[in-house]
């Protein structure tokens, strides 16, 4: 084989990174199938027939608790039947959004227009923009910028993690330091 046949760091990270995204999308559709069939077991109470011991939903649940937590499976069933009119769109369309991003809109989004809005919001607004606009939404105070005159600059001991007050900043040194850690 060529050197020049070989693919470029560059290649591989980008083929990577789409090979990420395959896979993130792909593990959002699998959760709205989940959801799916999910509601129909519990709709059909096929959970009956699963095992004798099993009574009820729940324990059916409790089955599975080997691969997800008895919680994890009941998000996926309130996110899939809470979204589901737009979710089986998006996957029509190839848009789904995270299930995560849902999740945490559950207690918000309760009337139609609610769950609409929400849905397009989390598929089409920047993970900052998202979380910001949740938190307003919950009640949560969102300030980008501290107003107060002093700022200090803290720091923590490596060793035993104490924090130390180090010294005043400046708006403008504070404004370094946060561009940095982005």
């Amino acid at each position: 084989m060529e050197k020049n046949q070989l693919p470029s760091l560059t290649d591989n990270i980008h083929s990577l990174t789409n090979d990420i995204r395959n896979r993130a999308r792909a593990q959002n559709l699998n959760y709205i199938i989940l959801g799916m069939e999910l509601e129909y077991i519990q709709k059909n109470k096929l959970y009956l027939n699963y095992a004798d011991h099993i009574k009820d939903f729940e324990g059916f649940l409790l089955e599975l608790s080997d691969i997800y937590s008895s919680s994890a499976w009941w998000q996926i069933i309130r996110v899939f039947r809470r979204f589901k009119k737009y979710l089986l769109k998006g996957i029509d369309k190839g848009e789904i959004p995270t299930m995560r991003r849902l999740f945490n809109v559950l207690p918000i989004a309760k009337t139609e227009k609610e769950i609409e809005e929400w849905y397009h919001k989390a598929l089409t607004l920047p993970a900052k923009d998202y979380n910001k606009e949740v938190k307003e939404k919950r009640g949560g105070k969102v300030e980008e910028n501290c107003s107060h005159p002093v700022k200090y600059l803290l720091v923590r001991c490596r060793d035993c993690g104490k924090v130390f007050l180090y010294k005043p900043i400046s708006d403008k040194t504070l404004e370094i330091l946060q561009r940095s850690l982005k």
